[in-house]
């Protein structure tokens, strides 16, 4: 499998991952269920303008002299991503449950250590030779790692109360038919 292959099923399965983990289902009503529907779908609109973005794959040729380049583009623009969905989950609290505070939580620090993952990329790659693919193929060896930082995320429990908001929550929904 070729680098540029690697990177971008790296990003895949990340995106699988953060997807699965959408808050969805339950039955649970409560009295502040619509901010809680509210919040929910901001969240969920949160995850899917990172999915959207995670999905963008990187404009370059492994065998152009500007791969360099492109792939640098490629490690800027997925910082920015991340470095906006931490933003957007910030500002969404506080959570309306507990649960959902413990989720944000959770989210916050696996997009923080896909962060470093991404800036230790893109130091390697401003130190590597661009002339050289393996040069940069091993500079960006720390992105095939995504997938087992993501882990985590399919397995968060939001509660009954977050289950149920997001279950009414469109963005949530929507984010649910796409996985």
């Amino acid at each position: 499998m070729s680098w540029t292959s690697r990177l971008l099923a790296a990003a895949a399965a990340l995106v699988t991952l953060t997807a699965c983990a959408t808050p969805v289902g339950g039955t649970a009503i409560s009295v502040a269920r619509t901010n809680a529907t509210v919040w929910a779908d901001s969240v969920c609109g949160t995850i899917a303008r990172f999915r959207a973005g995670a999905l963008q794959k990187p404009d370059l040729d492994a065998s152009s002299p500007h791969a360099a380049v492109g792939l640098l583009a490629f490690t800027n623009r997925f910082a920015g991503v991340i470095d906006t969905a931490v933003s957007e989950l910030d500002a969404a609290r506080p959570a309306p449950d507990p649960d959902g505070e413990a989720m944000i939580t959770k989210l916050t620090a696996v997009l923080g250590t896909m962060r470093e993952t991404v800036e230790t990329a893109r130091r390697n790659l401003k130190k590597a030779n661009p002339n050289r693919a393996s040069a940069l193929q091993k500079a960006i060896a720390p992105l095939e790692t995504l997938a087992e930082v993501v882990g985590p995320l399919d397995r968060l429990d939001a509660g009954p109360a977050i289950d149920a908001a997001a279950a009414s929550a469109p963005n949530c929904r929507t984010l649910q038919s796409a996985t």
